[in-house]
């Protein structure tokens, strides 16, 4: 149709063997992606057409200044005709696992290709909820001002709040500022097609796929929820996955033994950690396993280990902080405990974990938290801050931490990363600890002025049978409270749920 060689053009349009075999990990993204240009389609009067799609979306461009041009890249670009109009978009599919600061860089490049001269089509966001719209509303106004003196042209997408009035506002932005591309734009330049040559070919150019097609096609949303949660959280065990996710345990051993089967988890060697009992079957995701997870949300691997700090791999391909969590394992697996337990007591309380980050995620400077959870009960969400300790750290070791905390809150930095403080809670092993840092935080609020908001607890409280409702018990205390009695945190978290009322 093109009258030009058939290899050529599969380069070009990357549909070679190696290119749709590492299309297969990102089914998810890639499918979401295919959603939003529909929803974007059935806004438009009459039939749609697809005039052109690129994905990803690439460009470069001279800045001022600049000995080398530099590049910008979204997921994807869509142009859209309909029966006497047509529209241009950028995509971009905000699953709300990626921390938004790291999506900075790429909203930079979008505005200096337009400081260049550039034409930005308006830029569709497909987010999780309005609160998160709203975040990315603000960054982009930010950094449009910062080059330009306008804000970047967006549109937030939010299915929760989707309707006719949304897909309209969508496509009547598109038609503003929409400069479509003409159709087939890509395979321009390309060499001719050669009379004698043949009309269809095996495209198998290109390395081959760093995992095994079959297998990631066999993938449920179950075995990939599995290595998301272990990919960013390594050393779970088939029990704890199971609790947190809320689902029985032979199913998660189903989805288990599959990814272990198609080498994508591996359990945790008995000679590859000092304190590993016998009866332990710790479970990290392999190097392979780590591709797919980091497709699967439409990003590369060097990217997700950066802003999400993975680790796996197995001891011949060590990534990210496996090592460190390795040689503490103790530690590490105190704070996996504590998620666990606390997303499993919160499921009794009509309540939810709804976010879990490790500690390379949640680390601001100058504060190094242990993990960092939203929790909503009662459809409230509370942020905190873990701190897990083994009894290992001195008072002088406390108040320096305690002091970061400090210099955090009166910095105000908290204010770019959450909408508000987040609670400090901090868990112990024995008494001794608990007293020892209740000293330290009443010491350290007497020189900084107002106290941190902060709970104290220790293990065997959270585990006490006379404390059935775990995490959310009366088992809390601040560092001025006395030492007993105890109040629950968030308060009235372990009450039972009021029934809701129906009208007739």
């Amino acid at each position: 149709d093109q009258d030009v060689e058939f290899s050529a053009i599969a380069r070009r349009l990357a549909i070679t063997k190696a290119h749709l075999a590492a299309l297969v990990a990102e089914l998810p993204y890639l499918t979401s992606m295919y959603s939003l240009v529909a929803d974007i389609a059935l806004a438009g009067p009459g039939r749609p057409e697809l005039l052109a799609w690129e994905y990803p979306w690439r460009r470069s461009y001279w800045s001022r200044r600049a000995k080398v041009p530099r590049s910008v890249r979204l997921p994807a670009y869509v142009s859209l005709g309909w029966d006497n109009c047509s529209a241009a978009f950028l995509l971009v599919y905000d699953s709300g696992n990626m921390p938004l600061k790291a999506h900075r860089s790429m909203l930079v490049g979008l505005a200096g290709w337009r400081a260049a001269g550039g034409d930005l089509p308006t830029t569709v966001v497909h987010t999780t909820s309005v609160e998160r719209a709203h975040t990315w509303k603000a960054v982009m106004d930010e950094i449009g001002r910062q080059h330009g003196g306008e804000p970047l042209p967006y549109v937030p997408f939010v299915p929760e709040a989707l309707d006719d009035d949304l897909r309209l506002a969508i496509f009547q932005r598109g038609l503003e500022r929409g400069h479509p591309a003409a159709p087939n734009s890509r395979i321009d330049h390309l060499r001719l097609r050669r009379p004698w040559s043949r009309l269809v070919m095996p495209a198998n150019t290109g390395r081959s796929p760093e995992f095994d097609v079959e297998s990631v096609l066999r993938l449920s949303p179950g075995h990939r929820a599995i290595l998301d949660l272990v990919s960013a959280h390594p050393f779970l065990s088939t029990t704890e996955i199971g609790r947190f996710l809320g689902w029985e345990p032979f199913m998660a051993k189903l989805c288990i033994d599959g990814l272990l089967r198609w080498q994508l988890l591996r359990v945790l060697g008995p000679g590859e950690a000092a304190c590993l009992r016998p009866d332990d079957e710790l479970l990290e995701t392999t190097l392979a396993g780590l591709r797919v997870m980091a497709a699967q949300h439409g990003v590369s691997l060097a990217f997700a280990a950066r802003w999400r700090g993975l680790a796996g791999g197995g001891p011949a391909e060590p990534l990210g902080p496996r090592r460190s969590l390795l040689r503490y394992l103790a530690h590490t697996r105190g704070v996996n405990e504590f998620f666990v337990r606390l997303s499993a007591d919160s499921l009794h309380a009509a309540g939810k974990l709804v976010e879990w980050q490790n500690a390379h995620e949640c680390c601001h400077w100058p504060v190094h938290p242990d993990g960092y959870g939203t929790l909503r009960v009662r459809g409230r969400d509370r942020g905190f801050f873990l701190e897990f300790d083994r009894g290992t750290m001195s008072a002088r070791d406390y108040f320096a931490k305690l002091s970061a905390y400090y210099d955090y809150r009166d910095s105000r930095l908290f204010e770019r990363d959450y909408d508000g403080f987040p609670t400090i809670l901090f868990v112990t092993t024995a008494d001794p600890g608990e007293r020892r840092f209740a000293r330290a935080a009443k010491a350290a609020a007497v020189v900084r002025g107002a106290a941190l908001p902060m709970f104290l607890t220790t293990n065997w409280r959270i585990t006490n049978e006379t404390n059935p409702a775990g995490l959310l018990g009366a088992i809390w205390r601040t560092p001025t409270d006395p030492f007993n009695p105890r109040r629950s945190w968030p308060s009235g978290a372990n009450a039972p749920a009021m029934p809701r009322l129906v009208s007739q």
